[in-house]
Parts: structure tokens; C-alpha cells; sequence
């Protein structure tokens, strides 16, 4: 996680009056159970986990109802279950790993009407240091 991320996204809230938030997915990185090599020095998988499950309760606190569309990384365990034969219903849900409520809606897709509102991607603009400029477009 980008460390200005969540800062990023509470200044988006602030400065627009938003009434749905949406994550297009990969919320969960889940490295250690990729199906691709191990990058030298990256987190176990409890420290991965314990990582993502602080960010996501400190998300959750700004972002208490959200629709998540369920990325290619955070599929990984429901893949590696169904590869291992293990029926996804053994499997705990995203809320319940993560330790977040229920406002936290997850599917592989999201239908919203928006009316004649215009949809729009705000970029973290950021500085030569890879830092987030602290600007809202």
C-alpha cells in the first residue's frame, strides 16, 4: 500500500460529496499464495495478513459501506482451495479475514445506475519522490 494511499482517499472524500464508494479490486496483494515466484524479501504470509488487516479496518473507519469488486489477487485463496480440491464454503469471507463489518459489499461485478452523472477517475498525482502532492484535482 502506497503509504499517502489512504490519506489520498479521504481527501477525494472530503473534497466531493461522495454517496457510493467502489474498489475495482485487489484490495488483498496475497503474494505467498500466488502461483508465481516468491519475491526476495517480500512479507511472510502472516505478516501480509496482519498488514492488509490493519489497512482494511483503517479503510474501513473512513469507508465504513463500500462495493468491492473481487480482483484477480484477492480470488487467490478460493483459487488455491479449489486447485486443492477444498469446497469454497470451508473458506471465511473477505470481511471475516479482514476484520471488517458487513458494509463491505464483495462480487466478481457491480451493476450501479448513475443517472446522468458522469463517472470519474481522480489519479494520486504524485512528486518526483513518489510521494502524493497532497493535491485534489
Amino acid at each position: 500500500c502506497h503509504p499517502d494511499a489512504i490519506k489520498f482517499l479521504v481527501a477525494i472524500k472530503d473534497e466531493y460529496e461522495l454517496n457510493k464508494v467502489i474498489c475495482v479490486g485487489d484490495i488483498l496483494d496475497h503474494h505467498y499464495t500466488s502461483y508465481h515466484e516468491f519475491e526476495f524479501g517480500a512479507y511472510s504470509p502472516t505478516e501480509e495478513l496482519k498488514r492488509s488487516q490493519d489497512l482494511c479496518q483503517e479503510l474501513e473507519s473512513h469507508f465504513p459501506k463500500m462495493l468491492i469488486s473481487e480482483g484477480n489477487h484477492d480470488i487467490m485463496a478460493k483459487r488455491k482451495a479449489k486447485t486443492s480440491g477444498i469446497p469454497e464454503e470451508y473458506l471465511r469471507t473477505y470481511n471475516e479475514f479482514l476484520g471488517v463489518g458487513n458494509g463491505w459489499k464483495w462480487a466478481d461485478s457491480h451493476y450501479i445506475e448513475i443517472g446522468d452523472a458522469q463517472p470519474t477517475l481522480l489519479p494520486m498525482i504524485m512528486k518526483h519522490s513518489g510521494r502524493w502532492n497532497r493535491k485534489v484535482l
